[in-house]
């Protein structure tokens, strides 16, 4: 008994990680629906994300019918898929910085409500309907800027709420398991029903669309009390009146040292060489789209754990040695992959194969999440 009672007291800050070892669906909702609402609409948030990152192997599979093998707009659309790095994701400091500016923290709200359901409708759109060549890239760059935006409306929002480092890792944690959870399942599922595309591509629709109604139909915690809520307002008007002075300032403030220097940080690890084996896998190995989801899986367990080994890195050290220790084992995990480059030989899709894949880009995410973590 003591020792189940030391057990969940080490995981009371995250309740979910129990949950995702236990793998039960019905207790994520359930811990979900105890959430206040800003944290229900977080965790749904980095949920839908994680089902995009599984569907989006989906989307990269149809992408050379739909542009026709031309290399240079496969090129251009391996630039547009929602994820960090990519050109639609260049916009998000901009839009952000506009939205905080001229709207108020309701109207940003309405935003992000407004724009995950276009995001969703996009989606959906991928899903029914047969686009081809400028249409295709053009839907790919509208859902990765979708989700750019609606991500960088909630960093702002736990920035705010970040009063504290302890807080700090909470609300991160929470978003990555959210994103965890929603790679997970979705991934397993697709990997043991075998989904079709369309299938695929109308879950990630559906989440995005649940972004927009989750504080509303999920979360039933305290924040709907009226203390709650008049407390909630209060709070909304000091960080509205706070945040749009800390906006103003922003541009000013971003001339300084340390912003450079973080900002030429970020500029260089989008510059480093990366190599995406999915078509290595697709064209070389002969692996089937049912089988690229469990790929996506294993990425999905290697970001867990990049995300689990910085918080273990950041305890007891200073911000500047926790991004100096990471930045040295991020170099490591490219060795993988070269490694799974250097071994693919043509239609060798075995049990072999299936597992190097699954390790290559496991160790890929892993080292991907010590950059994106500090």
């Amino acid at each position: 008994r003591r020792r189940k009672n030391d057990f969940h007291s080490n995981q009371s800050s995250h309740p979910l990680m129990a949950v995702l070892a236990r793998f039960n669906f019905v207790e994520v909702f359930r811990h979900v629906q105890k959430m206040e609402a800003s944290h229900a609409q977080y965790f749904t948030t980095y949920l839908a994300q994680g089902i995009g990152r599984v569907c989006k192997e989906y989307l990269k599979g149809s992408a050379t019918a739909a542009l026709s093998g031309d290399q240079a707009s496969m090129q251009l659309f391996y630039n547009l898929l929602p994820e960090f790095g990519s050109l639609p994701w260049t916009l998000k400091p901009l839009l952000v910085l506009v939205a905080e500016q001229f709207l108020s923290v309701s109207g940003r709200g309405l935003l992000m409500s407004f724009v995950s359901v276009a995001t969703g409708v996009v989606w959906l759109s991928l899903t029914c309907l047969e686009l081809r060549g400028c249409w295709f890239l053009l839907a790919t760059g509208l859902v990765s800027l979708g989700t750019a935006l609606v991500d960088g409306l909630v960093d702002g929002r736990i920035s705010a709420e970040s009063a504290d480092t302890v807080t700090a890792k909470k609300l991160q944690y929470l978003c990555q398991m959210g994103q965890t959870i929603g790679s997970l399942y979705i991934g397993l599922f697709a990997w043991i029903l075998a989904f079709s595309r369309q299938t695929s591509l109308m879950l990630v629709a559906c989440a995005w669309v649940a972004v927009a109604i989750a504080p509303t139909l999920l979360a039933t915690g305290s924040s709907y009390s009226s203390q709650a809520s008049a407390a909630a307002k209060q709070a909304a008007h000091a960080e509205e009146s706070k945040q749009r002075q800390l906006t103003r300032n922003s541009l000013a403030a971003m001339a300084n040292g340390a912003c450079v220097r973080v900002a030429i940080l970020g500029f260089a690890v989008c510059l480093s060489p990366s190599l995406d084996t999915f078509l290595l896998r697709k064209e070389v190995l002969g692996f089937q789209d049912s089988q690229q989801p469990l790929v996506s899986v294993a990425g999905t367990f290697g970001w867990f754990l990049g995300t689990s080994l910085y918080m273990k890195i950041s305890s007891g050290r200073s911000p500047e040695a926790a991004l100096r220790l990471s930045l040295l084992i991020w170099p490591v995990s490219s060795l993988a992959t070269l490694f799974f480059a250097l071994w693919a030989r043509p239609g060798s899709a075995t049990v072999l194969a299936l597992s190097l894949a699954c390790l290559e880009k496991a160790a890929c995410e892993l080292g991907k999440a010590l950059t994106f973590m500090p």
